[in-house]
This record gives structure tokens, sequence and C-alpha cells, in this order.
């Protein structure tokens, strides 16, 4: 089914001559036999990361083989755990609270090992947890600014004068542009330095993510004004605007996460059900 919604056709700088990806067939269910929440890709796709709805705990498993193995059973360390570059460790928080207060450490696991080491311990320090994994170039939401990162060196740039707040920035694959959700415009992708911005999706849309450098995804939702009515997977040709649907109406995504060098997205629905999706 294709979405009768064509957003600004303004092209980003830097020409997006390539075509944009191309779903391989339908949604295909991922059976783990239990539900999941929360998923997060590795780099290189193999690897997956999941959780419980409310982030207690944190699981992986690997996509080849279909073997899984828990992390950590401890509140919070399904929160926003981040992939070392190759792969080889996952870096967590869990948390806790000192004198009412609430505190998290930082760990990292070895996918090898089976074993977690510490790497900080509980404080009220906010840690970016794509330092902690030694990443070198990713894009980060802080309030009203955006960290870029690119090769170590660190700028913030600020894309919409007068935004409330960023969500979910992040690079794309080719390093050249930056995706972002300002929850009261819209997502859009600009320019690394934040120049020349362009929107791509509403304002009711959550968790856009990169398919390849012409592609993204995220999910796009309905609601009455108090609560989530209706969402669904998504993806955009940034080129042309085109918004077409993943799923049917009669799903609710809960959250979707993407791997462009796999070109792939999995997805989990409101009961934890886990799907993947392949582009071309």
């Amino acid at each position: 089914m294709k979405i009768n919604i064509l957003l600004t056709t303004t092209l980003l700088s830097g020409a997006l001559v390539a075509n944009a990806a191309k779903p391989v067939g339908e949604a295909q269910p991922m059976e783990l036999g239990h539900a999941v929440y929360h998923p997060v890709l590795s780099v290189d796709g193999t690897q997956m990361l999941y959780t419980t709805i409310d982030h207690r705990g944190l699981s992986i498993v690997d996509l080849t083989t279909g073997a899984e193995r828990e992390i950590s059973t401890e509140v919070g360390a399904g929160f926003q755990p981040v992939f070392t570059p190759d792969g080889s460790e996952v870096v967590y928080r869990t948390a806790t609270r000192i004198d009412g207060l609430l505190n998290r450490d930082v760990r990292s696991f070895s996918v090898a090992k089976a074993t977690s080491r510490e790497l900080q311990p509980y404080s009220r320090d906010q840690v970016v947890m794509e330092k902690a994994a030694g990443r070198k170039s990713f894009a980060r939401a802080e309030l009203t600014r955006i960290e870029v990162v690119k090769d170590g060196q660190s700028t913030q740039v600020n894309p919409l004068q007068g935004a409330d707040r960023y969500q979910w920035a992040s690079v794309s694959p080719d390093g050249q542009r930056v995706l972002f959700l300002e929850p009261f415009k819209g997502v859009y992708v600009c320019n690394l330095d934040g120049s020349n911005p362009v929107k791509v999706l509403g304002n009711r849309s959550i968790y856009p993510c990169w398919i390849d450098d012409n592609t993204i995804a995220a999910v796009t939702t309905t609601d009455d004004g108090y609560q989530v009515l209706s969402s669904q997977a998504v993806y955009v040709d940034l080129a042309t605007g085109a918004v077409n649907a993943i799923t049917s109406d009669d799903m609710q995504v809960s959250e979707l996460a993407s791997c462009p060098a796999k070109r792939m997205v999995v997805f989990n629905d409101m009961d934890g059900n886990l799907f993947t999706l392949s582009f071309e």
C-alpha cells in the first residue's frame, strides 16, 4: 500500500541521484518465542539487542544462527545500549537509587567472552554512550542542539531556529547528512553543519532512521490528543518526498530500528512480536 503523501522535493546539498531503496517482498516475522522490545542492530546487522517493555534486562541474539544470550537482568539495562563499531562489545547502563536519586553506571559486555566489566561506577554523570562505545562519527540530540561528531571532532548545530528540542539524531551512511525529529515540527534531513534542513515527515513521526543515503524509515502515528490511536512503519524516498507504507493499517508498530549496511529494518508491535524487512 502506498500512502498518498508527497512532501517537499527540495534536494539536499550534494544532489541525490541514486534511486531510493525498495522493499524486498513484505515484512516477515522473526520468531524468538517471547516478546521483544526496543531492538538495536549492530553496525553489520548480524546481531540484535532487545529488552523488556520497561527496559529491565538486556539480551543479544545472533541473527545468523538464532542463538540468544542474556547480558543483564537489571533495571535500565535495556535503555539505549550501544554496540561498538565492530560488534565485539555492547556498552550499556544499569540504574539504581542512591539517597533517593537515580544513579547509573556504565558497563561493557564482551560478546565472545560473555562477560561484563565496569567502565564507570554509579553516578549522576551524563555519559555519551556512543563515545563510551568507541564510535568516532555519530550525531546525538541534546535538547535544543545536535552534537555532530565526525572523525572524533565534535560540533554543535541548530538546524531549526526556535526548535523546542531535538530527538533521534543520526548521521547518514555516507557521513554527509543528519536526520532528526523536532516533535512539534516534524522529521528533517540537513547538511552536516546544520544547513539546508528539509522536512521529510510530519510531526506525528517517531524513530526516524536511515535505510541508505537516499531512504529513511520511521513510525508515523495518529492520536486523539491524549493517546496514540494508530502507528505505522513507513519509508521515505528523500529525492521525491514520496512516503510508502511498510505495515498495514491494522498493525500497531511500537518501535523500529535499521541497519544501513544490510539495508534492513526490524520493528516490533505492541505485543512484542518482531518483524524484519530487507530493501534493495
